[in-house]
This record gives C-alpha cells, structure tokens and sequence, in this order.
C-alpha cells in the first residue's frame, strides 16, 4: 500500500469513527477525541505497518488535521463517558 492509498484509507475509516460517536453521543469534542486515540492505537499501527515511521506520523498529521483535531486528547483516557457539553 503506498502512502496515498493509506491516506485516504485512513481518512475513510476515521470519518466512520467519527459519524459513529456522533451518532452515538452527538458530541463533537468526543469524537474528535476518539480519532485522537485511533491514530494512536495499536489497531493504527497493525493496518499501517508497511509504511515507515515517517510516513505514519505524516499520515497521523493528515488525519488529525481533517478532523481539526488538537494534538492532545478532549477528554481523560481513564474516562468511560464522554464529557459534558458546557
């Protein structure tokens, strides 16, 4: 798989993830979080292993991006729920 492919792999799959938990919960903040923590997640790893560690960081940065997602989490991992809304 070469890195566009990837890209847009990856794209298509955190746009899942992200209409899911909107769906679901309808928080916005949520799900950007989830994203956060799929790019970061041995499942991210194990689908993109044939790219190098640069690419997978530039593919991270790609996704990340789309999603206008900060480069920390929303919400604290050790959470179960997803935070309020305020």
């Amino acid at each position: 798989m070469n890195f566009d492919e990837a890209t847009r792999e990856a794209i298509h799959l955190a746009e899942r993830l992200y209409d899911r938990v909107i769906r679901r919960w309808g928080n916005v903040h949520y799900a950007r979080s989830s994203v956060y923590d799929w790019v970061w997640s041995e499942e991210f790893l194990q689908l993109y292993c044939s790219l190098n560690e640069m690419e997978q960081g530039q593919l991270r940065i790609s996704v990340l991006q789309r999603f206008r997602v900060k480069p920390w989490p929303w919400y604290s991992p050790q959470s179960q729920e997803p935070p309020f809304e305020r």
